[in-house]
């Protein structure tokens, strides 16, 4: 993985972050976020859900494992969402249980929170990685990787 960025951000300005890696969420297959409980992965998913032109409400998907969110132009190749919290899982059959060959070959937005099962499916995917990290209760950094 190659550094691409990292950005320092206030929260009150995760929208114009959210915005700012939009390019780059297009020309990948996986959205990767890494980061410890708290680090705001999931608030940074309820923005960027918007910015990318869902109305849906974000939840997290901690217990439903997936969410799929609806983007209100539905006439781009690329018209839905899938969320993945895999923290609870403990082993690559249950990740092949709940369909995830299905949805990281969808061609649809995916994202995975805590992505490290799934190692094996990446190889041969572009991904995006973003790390995320919580500097203060206001502030966070996200270190951005991307694969070539």
């Amino acid at each position: 993985m190659k550094l691409v960025k990292e950005i320092n951000f206030q929260l009150d300005e995760i929208d114009v972050v959210c915005e700012s890696l939009l390019l780059l969420i297009t020309q990948v297959e996986v959205v990767l976020l890494e980061g410890e409980m708290g680090a705001g992965k999931t608030t940074f998913m309820s923005h960027l859900v918007k910015a990318l032109g869902s109305k849906d409400h974000v939840t997290s998907p901690t217990y439903s494992l997936v969410n799929k969110y609806v983007l209100e132009d539905s006439s781009k190749e690329k018209n839905s969402i899938y969320h993945l919290d895999l923290f609870r899982l403990k082993s690559l059959e249950e990740a092949i249980d709940i369909g995830i060959e299905d949805i990281l070959f969808s061609a649809q937005f995916v994202f995975i929170e805590w992505p490290e099962l799934l190692v094996p499916y990446y190889e041969g995917m572009k991904i995006l990685q973003l790390k995320f990290k919580k500097i203060n209760t206001y502030s966070r950094n996200i270190t951005i990787f991307m694969n070539e």
